[in-house]
């Protein structure tokens, strides 16, 4: 099966801040860029246009993210590295991936430090003693060291919890319960 072209491009950038042992640097400027990119949606438009030509968008990309001619590094400033996959993905024509690339390259990052990014969604905020007694639960029954967690309100659920670790759900919550008991009554 083959990879797809976002695991191809972030495995490269992974094997290179291994490497070069930047690997957390490379994921700190990956974030930024994620919400550089999110923060300001004309600048990927500039990225996909068709008329604008590869080397004006590689020259924009170094203006906005290079030295730019700075004597000291400033938080715009991206390392070799980060510039120099940039350059790459735009000259190859893979910008309008590129969020897909990052976001890949950042997960799999944080699973190599053992990182681990949960999305719990509740019906009401959970006070502090119960989102650290969800996170120590999930730290005991997982292999991450630290988690990143994602908190948001679904009053849908009525009660309970649905957490979601990459591609794992475990839904415990009254409206799931209710479906399956509804498809229960239905199939009877």
């Amino acid at each position: 099966m083959a990879k797809l072209i976002e695991a191809v491009y972030g495995d490269a950038l992974m094997e290179t801040g291994k490497e070069k042992e930047i690997l957390k640097q490379l994921l700190e400027e990956a974030e930024w860029l994620l919400e550089i990119f999110q923060a300001n949606p004309e600048l990927k438009l500039f990225l996909n246009h068709p008329r604008i030509a590869t080397e004006e968008k590689v020259h924009v990309m170094e203006q906005v993210f290079g030295e730019a001619g700075q004597k000291e590094k400033k938080k715009s400033e991206l390392s070799r590295e980060m510039l120099g996959f940039l350059k790459v993905i735009v000259e190859k024509k893979r910008q309008d991936i590129l969020d897909k690339i990052l976001t890949y390259f950042a997960d799999n990052v944080k699973e190599y430090f053992h990182i681990g990014v949960v999305f719990v969604a509740a019906p009401m905020e959970l006070a502090a003693d119960q989102k650290k007694a969800v996170e120590k639960k999930i730290l005991e029954t997982t292999s991450y060291e630290t988690l990143e967690v994602h908190y948001q309100i679904d009053p849908s659920l009525i009660g309970g919890l649905v957490i979601r670790i990459r591609d794992k759900v475990a839904d415990n919550s009254v409206k799931h319960k209710l479906e399956r008991l509804k498809q229960q009554l239905i199939s009877m």
